[in-house]
């Protein structure tokens, strides 16, 4: 079965454990889940999530607010 999505997207867990210092699975876990980070347990319990979840965690978003919903949000932060 092949993936639709680009393997770009997939933080492995190697990945997770080369960026958060962890050496075992159950703490990787826990890193993690501290840092509110969503992910997926593959069939060997190896946790791996995705580029957008640790986005989410970290406050960095790649979505732009496409409409003008009428509030001058500029105007608030002035008052």
């Amino acid at each position: 079965m092949k993936s639709s999505i680009p393997n770009d997207y997939i933080i492995s867990f190697e990945e997770l454990r080369l960026f958060f210092g962890a050496k075992r699975i159950h703490n990787l876990k826990q890193l993690l889940a501290k840092n509110k980070v969503s992910f997926f347990v593959d069939s060997d319990g190896r946790p791996f999530t995705t580029r957008d979840a640790l986005n989410f965690a970290l406050g960095i978003s790649h979505l732009e607010v496409q409409s003008d919903d009428g509030f001058n949000i500029d105007h608030l932060h002035n008052v």
